[in-house]
């Protein structure tokens, strides 16, 4: 009984588990190969969808915002582009907004 538990200890000092690596065959390297490339293109699937979800609600939330751009200019409300950065550092009385 004391050998099954002290096997465990035994092989990880001896290394067993990079020998086993180093000894697995060409057959099963080759098929451990075909595995990795098959989860890698499966990654690659799905980078290339979120990619393509970033990129499409960037366009979405930019016209939004070419929408929010166009009602507060109707109101009479001239934003100019660096407004932004002037708003953080200003005071919010002195921000870069300036009515028509």
């Amino acid at each position: 009984m004391l050998s099954r538990l002290t096997a465990p200890a035994t092989s990880r000092l001896s290394g067993s588990d990079a020998q086993s690596k180093s000894a697995k065959g060409v057959t099963e390297l080759l098929a451990e190969l075909a595995e990795v490339r098959v989860q890698k293109a499966e990654l690659e699937k799905r980078e290339a969808a979120i990619v393509t979800a970033a990129r499409a609600r960037l366009v979405q939330e930019r016209q939004a915002l070419e929408g929010l751009k166009k009602k507060v200019a109707e109101c009479g409300i001239e934003v100019n582009d660096d407004w932004a950065a002037s708003s953080e550092s200003a005071e919010p009385h002195k921000l870069a907004v300036t009515a028509k």
